[in-house]
């Protein structure tokens, strides 16, 4: 859903705050969402990660090298050789002020709890198992900086967003391990052709230090970045991965505004490549990923989207959710 925090703020973008739920007989149960408030003529804005999650789950290891290992027991002994259940809980709120135009400053908190079982025996006995159990908690708290030109935050058409964000955890804070999180993201939207026609390109690192839960360690492969990977497949202690895209709404922006009926619909393509290793000085194996997807618009800058990616030589990864990877 779409809403005005104050009805009399039009120079605010609109609040929305999507809420995803998937129940299925494999014991999934999800209850997600990820949104922004905006206040104050967007001076003030609080970006919300939320969710409960109990679902299978993929482990591969940790690092390309327990990846090989784990792809070669799932040839032998099928699916169940690399998954586990995993339960999750996260409140993750962002809070920023425009400090300068377009120059947002602010604080978060990250509470998270993980509980894992069902798990394959090599994974049950692995070291990381063994150093941090199956149940957890971690509480972070840190600051972040952006500067966003964006002339939207769900479905920009232009604009540049650039972020960096660091985050503490530990016993002192109450929860269960001390280590620290840096995240350093780039992105960039250009109207190509008409303006709904969108080429866009993003870039990420996420660098864990400390004795990071194996859970909480950078990944990439997820409906929000490279699509097409199991989810969790490629996780370590630090990742990287950049993506170009091409978003294409059809017809032209008068025949969606006289409300033709092709204009709701479009189409993107993406190409993208992404790594992983102990340290940013290991990254030097690169994973290729691409697809196509469908758009469909239900609201104005607000899209439902379809995805389908994939890694060369391996199963297509369908994905299906209401706002865009990036």
């Amino acid at each position: 859903m779409t809403f005005r925090m104050n009805q009399h703020d039009t120079l605010s973008q609109r609040s929305f705050i999507p809420v995803g739920f998937n129940i299925s007989i494999n014991g999934t149960f999800i209850a997600a969402g990820a949104g922004t408030l905006f206040f104050n003529e967007n001076k003030f804005r609080i970006y919300i990660k939320y969710g409960y999650r109990t679902e299978p789950a993929n482990y591969y290891g940790i690092g390309y090298d327990q990846i090989k290992q784990a792809e070669k027991l799932k040839e032998l002994f099928g699916k169940d050789s690399i998954t586990f259940h995993k339960t999750n809980l996260q409140f993750f709120p962002r809070f920023v002020w425009e400090i300068r135009p377009h120059l947002y400053a602010g604080a978060l908190l990250d509470i998270n709890y993980s509980y894992s079982k069902d798990m394959p025996s090599w994974m049950e006995h692995s070291p990381e198992i063994l150093a941090y159990g199956k149940r957890y908690h971690n509480i972070g708290i840190g600051g972040l900086f952006q500067y966003d030109t964006r002339d939207d935050v769900a479905t920009p058409f232009q604009g540049i967003f650039l972020s960096a964000m660091g985050t503490l955890y530990g016993k002192y804070l109450g929860g269960n391990f001390n280590y620290e999180m840096v995240e350093l993201e780039y992105r960039h939207f250009k109207p190509v052709f008409h303006r709904r026609s969108v080429l866009a390109w993003t870039a990420k690192t996420q660098i864990g230090l400390d004795h990071v839960p194996y859970t909480e360690l950078p990944n990439f492969g997820n409906p929000f970045d490279l699509r097409g990977y199991p989810w969790g497949k490629y996780r370590d202690k630090s990742m990287a991965y950049g993506i170009v895209e091409y978003r294409h709404m059809f017809m032209s922006q008068e025949a969606y505004e006289r409300g033709a009926f092709w204009s709701k619909f479009g189409a993107v393509a993406w190409v993208g490549t992404g790594t992983l290793g102990k340290t940013p000085a290991d990254w030097n194996q690169w994973k290729l990923n691409y697809g196509v997807g469908l758009r469909i618009q239900l609201q104005p800058r607000k899209n439902f989207r379809l995805d389908i990616g994939k890694e060369p030589g391996q199963k297509w990864g369908i994905y299906m959710n209401m706002t865009e990877a990036f």
